[in-house]
């Protein structure tokens, strides 16, 4: 993941944070706004006041429809922003215009109580509007001119002091908002690093594992591989008392290819064949129970793991489907060139209950098949007479 990514998934994600937090920010200014509405009633003009609750309904009506549509509806996040930046500022606008209502005869509460309002919105709208500080700066900055505003042009007295105190305190309310929204991009910055971090460790461990436990060539699974699964098909079938067979897989006069036709070609018909026994095998849910494995298991030899197999001829299946698959001329830079393996079958417990006997006796019968004339295939039998 680059950094230019990154950069994008943190606005993105941040514009997400503004968007879900939208919905209640919107409606806590509403209430707060019919609260100043029945507050200030009975002391100012109640036309004024009525005009300002009606334009104030309107803009929250229409930010939370839009927030609303944005919410199922795709589009570029960048242009919601400013969009929504835009209602803010209107919102901002409102609230500042509360400051011409302190021109109008009151009581001291009530001043209070638009002075309080004013100087806590920008306050409390900060940890949801500074997820984005445009959208904050754009809120706020009315408000904040309309308290200077304030301190200058409507109080008669300690002006200058008014004033400091309300630029201090804007200096303020906008440094902790970028201090909130650095802090913010900074964690969400270092989330999507060690996320990116964990992606390349993880595809670091995929191809480890690759190399450890897959041949390259043929993309099997290789011996190691293999005898770990095999291991683990043994206890399961011991201990649910099943039978599983080996089938040990070699390739006839592979040797052949190599000297007549080079090692590339000998390559791509092992690669061929491991294809071939892949689709094989892939046919074959309906014979067999449990699991199935296929390794290449040497230069040209491959070996497959049948779990929980009923009876011989449930692997005999198998082997016959093997071999309509691979007895089938393969093309050989232009050339067909014909295919034949000897496979010879072990079957567990039957025949063996460890792996490396399991192995030994495939083996054996494997090599039975060779002195038979090869291309074809043989169960172990104890006495090694028994030829299928």
């Amino acid at each position: 993941m680059d950094s230019q990514k990154i950069i994008t998934d943190i606005d993105q994600q941040l514009i997400k944070q503004l968007f879900d937090n939208a919905w209640a920010t919107i409606i806590a200014g509403q209430i707060v706004a019919v609260l100043i509405f029945m507050g200030l009633k009975s002391h100012v003009s109640s036309t004024n006041l009525l005009i300002w609750g009606v334009i104030f309904t309107t803009i929250t009506a229409i930010r939370l429809t839009l927030v609303g549509y944005w919410k199922h509806h795709t589009g570029n996040l960048q242009n919601r922003v400013k969009t929504y930046a835009m209602g803010a500022l209107f919102a901002g606008i409102c609230w500042a215009d509360l400051i011409f209502f302190l021109t109008q005869p009151m009581p001291v509460y009530q001043q209070l109580f638009i002075m309080i309002t004013l100087v806590g919105m920008p306050m409390a709208a900060m940890p949801s509007n500074s997820i984005y500080i445009h959208v904050y700066a754009a809120f706020a900055t009315p408000i904040m001119i309309a308290l200077v505003y304030w301190s200058l042009f409507i109080i008669d007295d300690l002006n200058i002091y008014f004033f400091g105190i309300a630029a201090v305190y804007s200096l303020i309310l906008f440094k902790t908002a970028l201090i909130y929204q650095n802090n913010l991009r900074q964690s969400l910055t270092m989330g999507f690093e060690n996320k990116s971090l964990v992606d390349k460790l993880s595809e670091v461990n995929k191809k480890l594992e690759k190399i450890a436990y897959y041949d390259p060539l043929t993309c099997l699974a290789n011996r190691r591989w293999f005898q770990t699964r095999a291991e683990e098909a043994l206890s399961r079938c011991v201990r649910n008392k099943a039978r599983l067979a080996l089938l040990l897989i070699d390739v006839d006069n592979f040797k052949q290819v190599n000297d007549q036709q080079g090692h590339a070609a000998g390559d791509n018909l092992l690669i061929s064949i491991a294809d071939r026994l892949t689709s094989s095998l892939r046919q074959t849910d309906t014979v067999i129970r449990g699991g199935i494995e296929a390794a290449r298991y040497g230069g040209d030899e491959f070996v497959v793991l049948l779990e929980d197999i009923s009876d011989k001829e449930s692997a005999e299946l198998v082997v016959k489907r093997i071999f309509s698959k691979l007895n089938v001329p393969i093309d050989l830079f232009g050339k067909p060139w014909p295919v034949t393996v000897s496979i010879g079958i072990a079957i567990a417990p039957d025949d063996a209950n460890n792996l490396t006997t399991l192995t030994r006796s495939a083996d054996t019968a494997m090599y039975r098949v060779k002195e038979n004339g090869r291309n074809g295939y043989c169960f172990f039998n104890i006495n090694d007479q028994t030829v299928v």
